[in-house]
């Protein structure tokens, strides 16, 4: 299933993160929610600040949690989108 956001929306998939700092794996229940995520597609708005496959962060309580075909996904407007995480 293919999902298009629309208008100023982003549709974003949670980056995995199974271990902490020290490389101790954790519980699914233990672990804290990410607040990283990939953007997966844009919406319909001509000028977007991210472009697919941007590393995003979010607030902990943004967005809608949308399931498709078993995958969790976000989807926010683009301006609940806090910052891009850039490589070195």
């Amino acid at each position: 299933m293919k999902i298009q956001p629309l208008a100023d929306n982003i549709l974003l998939q949670p980056m995995e993160t199974p271990a902490t700092v020290g490389g101790i794996l954790l519980p699914e229940g233990s672990r804290e929610k990410t607040q990283q995520f990939r953007v997966v597609a844009t919406g319909t708005k001509k000028a977007c600040a991210v472009k697919v496959n941007d590393h995003v962060l979010i607030g902990k309580h943004a967005g809608t949690i949308i399931t498709a075909d078993g995958v969790e996904y976000r989807s926010l407007p683009e301006n609940e989108i806090l910052a891009i995480v850039r490589a070195k």
